[in-house]
């Protein structure tokens, strides 16, 4: 599994399947989500609810489970902890508010993006190299946080 940018989005590819995460949309292998409700197009597994009328999506890929977060201010609730509790990689637009979501969500690999997203990185304590992919091959290990710093 890769997880590359092109352009604003993330994208997250194994065997020539695509998931992009664009703003308020995620591109799953050329199907747009961008209401809420469970979806699922080659063998890719998405769900999205709404929270205070904006989407948050959590997507099963291989054996991983992606969280995307497109937006600064979610308020991170008992609901928002069940949809997200055992996240693998965490894509997660870069904001002060942010970092606090991170820290209650626990995933292995976070993949901030926005502007100025070294801010993020430098209030964690991460000093990342920035890299244009990054290759998943195995689980990160139990409380291990791996930060991806995409140019």
């Amino acid at each position: 599994m890769d997880i590359t940018k092109k352009w604003n989005a993330i994208i997250v590819s194994w065997d020539k399947k695509d998931i992009s995460f664009e703003d308020w949309i995620v591109n799953l292998d050329w199907l747009v989500l961008d209401f809420p409700g469970e979806y699922e197009k080659s063998w890719i597994m998405a769900h999205a609810i709404e929270k205070w009328e904006k989407l948050i999506f959590q997507i099963r890929f291989l054996d991983k489970i992606i969280g995307y977060i497109n937006y600064e201010d979610l308020v991170v609730d008992e609901e928002v902890v069940d949809f997200f509790w055992d996240i693998d990689i965490l894509i997660i637009k870069w904001s002060k508010e942010s970092i606090k979501t991170f820290e209650n969500l626990e995933a292995k690999f976070v993949v901030p993006y926005w502007e100025h997203k070294e801010i993020f990185f430098s209030t964690l304590g991460q000093h990342t190299e920035v890299v244009s992919s990054l290759r998943i091959k195995e689980q990160a290990g139990e409380n291990e946080v791996t930060f991806v710093n995409l140019d």
